[in-house]
């Protein structure tokens, strides 16, 4: 009798995927849903790093955030880097482009221009590349 209900209890421990006493996972500790999620992060998926812009024509920003489900939104900077200096800010929704018009007015020099995307409520969440200007 006593081998019959130790045979029972092995296979029973054996078939569960968690250990019905210590809540382990096939001997390892279960990690919280929390710790499992990806950090947010968003990337620049155009222009890329040394990508060069013309005058008087329109580029489009493509961005990725890592959470499909994210909702708040999005910010879409030009910057020139001497002096630094917003040239182009926008606040938007997470549509995964942002379109620019370079105008001949905007008096763009031949210093690098930094692309700036971040998500607004959480400013440490970004992506820059650089890129030049011409005319």
């Amino acid at each position: 009798m006593k081998l019959n209900f130790l045979v029972i209890a092995l296979l029973f421990l054996l078939s569960c995927e968690k250990d019905p006493i210590f809540g382990l996972e096939r001997g390892w500790l279960l990690q919280s849903e929390d710790e499992e999620q990806e950090e947010l992060a968003i990337k620049i998926l155009s222009p890329e790093d040394g990508d060069y812009w013309y005058i008087g024509n329109t580029y489009s920003i493509s961005f990725s955030v890592n959470d499909n489900n994210y909702s708040g939104k999005i910010i879409v900077e030009l910057i020139k880097t001497t002096p630094q200096e917003v040239v182009f800010s926008l606040i938007q929704s997470n549509t995964g482009y942002s379109n620019i018009s370079l105008d001949q007015s905007d008096n763009f020099s031949s210093y690098p221009y930094l692309v700036h995307v971040s998500l607004e409520d959480d400013s440490s969440v970004k992506d820059e590349v650089y890129i030049y200007i011409r005319e």
